[in-house]
Order: structure tokens, then sequence, then C-alpha cells
């Protein structure tokens, strides 16, 4: 199979993959060493902000409430870079935002535990910004994915709280299925257009 270089690698299903991984070890990284918080579900801290406002455990509600709070922002972050950057010629300005979000995740590894709300503001960010490099299909697959599932999940079969990590699985499946026929099709679409090419 031929590579192309020259096309954009961050819609390939090598990088989806890679980054589907990356996020699960993250949120397994927050959850179970920053305090329960979830790296990229922002699903599941809705659903634990939600609990919180009802039991009115204010401060948990603030633990909550930064992360969603700087994912916004971190989508704010990205979209700038993308209009300051995008007929940039050297990089490409998904690489910038790549290369910040390497630059801050070193930063969150060394934080002490004492610093969690910090660490998990600048995760939630980073999250952000992550999710605007995707294409907007995947993003919109895994908005109503978490949604739909989360909904199925913890109301209609009452998983209660397990639900909300079902919603991650199904989720990711959901995309992963998608990004494999994206690809094949891209793929189909690249060798097309050499072939037209070497034909010309």
């Amino acid at each position: 199979m031929k590579f192309y270089p020259h096309r954009q690698m961050s819609e390939s299903f090598i990088t989806a993959a890679f980054l589907s991984v990356s996020g699960g070890l993250q949120d397994a990284y927050t959850y179970i060493f920053r305090g329960k918080v979830f790296a990229n579900a922002q699903t599941g801290n809705i659903v634990l902000l939600g609990q919180n406002l009802v039991d009115r455990n204010w401060r948990m509600c603030v633990h909550y409430a930064v992360p969603l709070l700087f994912f916004a922002l971190g989508i704010a972050a990205a979209e700038c870079i993308k209009q300051k950057f995008q007929n940039m010629q050297q990089f490409h300005w998904r690489q910038i935002v790549v290369l910040c979000e390497i630059f801050l995740l070193l930063i969150v590894g060394f934080l002490p535990i004492k610093l969690n709300l910090l660490a998990n503001a600048m995760r939630g960010a980073l999250n952000g910004m992550g999710d605007v490099v995707f294409s907007m299909l995947n993003g919109a697959l895994e908005v109503g994915g978490r949604i739909v599932f989360a909904l199925i999940l913890m109301y209609v079969l009452k998983m209660g709280f397990w639900g909300v990590w079902y919603t991650n699985i199904f989720t990711w499946i959901v995309i992963a299925l998608t990004a494999s026929v994206r690809f094949s099709v891209y793929i189909r679409k690249c060798q097309r257009e050499d072939d037209g090419t070497e034909n010309a």
C-alpha cells in the first residue's frame, strides 16, 4: 500500500488510533491519580458535576466544573491558532496545536497531587484543543455517542456509574469503525487521483 505524505495526516486511521489509545490512558491516569476526574470523557465529568449539584457538594462542583470550563477555553485557543497559522507554509496549524499539547502534558506530569485542580484544568484545555484537530464528523459522532449511549446505559438499563465507562467504550468503537471506513475511502480516492495523474 502506498503512503501519501502530501495528504493530511491528521485524518489518517493510524493517527486516530494512537490518539484514542492516548486518550484512554489519560482518562485512567486522571481518574485514578488526579481526584477521580476524567481527562477526555467530559460526559463523565458532567454526570459527576450534576450529581454533586444535587447533593449540594459545592467543593466537588468546582472540582468538576473547572476542567469543563478549561475544555471550552482549549477549543477557543485551538481556534485562535487555526485562524492565525492556517496559511503558514512551513508547518500545519494542527502540528502547532499538537506541540502545545505535548508541552503542557509534560508539565502536568510533574505537578504534585496537591495541585490536582490545576492539573485537571490543564488537561481539560488539552482535551479541548485536541478536539478541534479532529474532523467535524468524528466530533459529531463522539458527542452524539456519548449522549445517546449515556442515556441508554444509565437511565434505561439502570447501569449507574458503570454506564459512563461503557459509554466511552461503545463511542470509541463507533468512531473507530467510522474512521476505518473513511480511511479506506480516502485511500481509494488517493489511488484514483494518482492513476489519473499517471495516465495524463
